[in-house]
């Protein structure tokens, strides 16, 4: 049996062997050719104004060498990710190569944004595409930049100016950039960049004493995006949003809660979180429902840590003169509440929240995890600064009192700042920024402009994006920078006398001109930065 099972297995090799002997050899060992293929990391072009340009670099496998642009054995594509219409039939990928080069040189019809580019190259011969993918970003000149809000004239009619950068890096400013859809706003106060996504977008608000809107990316002030239509249940509310402040509590996709000052004098929250939330009843009364019994200043403070780190918001009494809380997690979040000098947790011998003080000014900061200073002046006249901080799940807790600041000009600045990295003050008066330190009561520098030019605003821009790490421009050391350099914004007067100025700080509090921007409007009260997620 066994020679019989060898005998089966000789006669399977032989014929296997003979098989192996009659193979004629005729492989093709012909080697697969592999391109590959070099885009820019990123392309960048104004919208809607100049050609998309790049040219790819291509380099075969074969040869070592770049494929030329006239080689007829390639064809190329190249489609951006975009939905548009043509003809009622709706298309994902928009053909930017409908000649198939290899070089891309198209004005591409979009709106701005950043989007996915695709580009193949595919061998005629063989059939084998190979594919390379890189991003278009389409820029406006209101799309991301530097929104400048003014004032101009006696009437003080608003004016919102932008300073953008273009596809060539050059910084250039656009005037008057809300068009005229709705016309004679006056008395602006604030340009709030919205970084709630609930809506599907970021949005800004522009405010003002005469009417406030909300604006997308085309920035056209158009009145069925009025406020009181939009984000107030009674649209007969009395005045218009003044100042807005969102409550962030670790929040991703948009506030815990939003606040607002009505050009009355009169407060409001969004209490619910999402879409279609809105104001409700005044919060600066004694009974839900009822008419407000008093009035408050016209700035809200809350913990500028992102993400963020609080439910609070502070407010300050001018009827009263007294500071008064708001807490989303308040057993009653439908009004203002009095804050207890002997709560649990609050230090003795600072300062009382009844202050008795007239109210100067109020600046939300980082420092300190999210403290808020308030300015306020006594019946002499001198002026004290209070520091209470509102990060913590339910907090407003005192933390410093400066009562004997003796910088000059203190007690008659027009305007103050409060930096977010180290305890210093920063305010104007006329043509002069100074910077005083708050611990030691010691003057750090003065900067004197020219003396034609009168100061009217200056500012710290702290980003409000939930996730600072999703802005398009985070990875740049010098944009996160960016919040902690002093704004400082003047004017010569005249139609376009408004300048911009912007100063490095450094660790002794010393100010140095980083940038100067000229050609805005007369006297600009507000510039704040649209922040863009990538």
């Amino acid at each position: 049996m066994k020679l019989k099972i060898s005998a089966v297995a000789l006669s399977l090799s032989a014929l296997l062997f003979s098989g192996c002997y009659e193979d004629k050899g005729n492989y093709d060992y012909t080697p697969i050719e592999e391109l590959q293929i070099t885009l820019p990391d990123a392309v960048e072009a104004m919208a809607n104004a100049e050609n998309v340009k790049f040219e790819p670099t291509i380099v075969s496998s074969i040869t070592g060498k770049e494929i030329s642009a006239d080689d007829p054995n390639y064809e190329y594509q190249c489609r951006i990710y975009y939905t548009r219409v043509i003809d009622g039939i709706s298309e994902k990928w928009y053909d930017i190569n409908p000649e198939g080069k290899k070089d891309i040189d198209f004005f591409v019809e979009a709106p701005a944004g950043t989007y996915k580019v695709w580009y193949t190259v595919k061998n005629k011969t063989t059939g084998v595409e190979t594919h390379a993918q890189t991003s278009l970003r389409l820029i406006s000149s209101v799309y991301e930049g530097w929104m400048v809000m003014t004032n101009c004239g006696p009437e003080k009619l608003m004016r919102l100016d932008m300073i953008f950068t273009d596809s060539k890096g050059r910084e250039l400013v656009a005037k008057n950039i809300t068009g005229d859809k709705v016309t004679g706003l006056t008395e602006g106060t604030m340009v709030f960049f919205n970084p709630s996504l609930y809506a599907g977008m970021e949005s800004v608000n522009i405010l003002t004493k005469s009417g406030s809107y909300r604006v997308w990316d085309d920035m056209i002030i158009n009145s069925r995006y009025d406020l009181k239509l939009l984000d107030f249940i009674m649209p007969t509310t009395p005045g218009n949003a003044i100042w807005i402040s969102q409550i962030h509590y670790y929040a991703n996709y948009g506030p815990t809660s939003t606040t607002c000052v009505t050009s009355e004098g009169d407060a409001y929250a969004i209490t619910g979180a999402g879409s279609g939330a809105s104001y409700e009843y005044p919060l600066n009364t004694t009974k839900v429902g009822d008419d407000p019994t008093y009035k408050v200043a016209p700035v809200i403070g809350t913990s500028m840590v992102r993400k963020g780190n609080s439910n609070s918001a502070l407010f300050y009494d001018i009827t009263n003169k007294r500071f008064m809380g708001w807490s989303y997690n308040a057993p009653n979040n439908k009004l203002l509440f009095k804050l207890d000098d002997n709560a649990e947790g609050q230090p003795q011998g600072l300062f009382s929240f009844d202050t008795g003080m007239d109210f100067v000014d109020m600046e939300s900061t980082r420092f300190s995890n999210g403290l808020v200073y308030t300015v306020l002046q006594d019946n002499t006249g001198h002026r004290h600064v209070y520091g209470i901080n509102l990060s913590g799940y339910n907090k407003i807790v005192k933390e410093a009192a400066y009562d004997n600041l003796s910088g000059e000009n203190f007690d008659t600045a027009t305007d103050y700042a409060f930096h977010s990295q180290f305890p210093y003050m920063f305010y104007c008066k006329d043509n002069k920024v100074y910077a005083h330190g708050l611990t030691d009561n010691s003057n750090k520098d003065v900067v004197s402009l020219d003396g034609a030019e009168k100061i009217t605003k200056i500012k710290f821009n702290l980003y409000g994006n939930m996730q600072p790490e999703m802005i398009n421009k985070w990875k740049d050391e010098e944009f996160q920078a960016m919040q902690y350099k002093l704004i400082v914004c003047s004017t010569t007067g005249g139609e376009d006398g408004g300048i911009v100025r912007m100063y490095n700080i450094d660790i002794n509090g010393k100010m140095t001109l980083y940038k100067e921007y000229k050609g805005l409007g007369e006297n600009i009260v507000d510039i704040t930065y649209r922040e863009r997620r990538g």
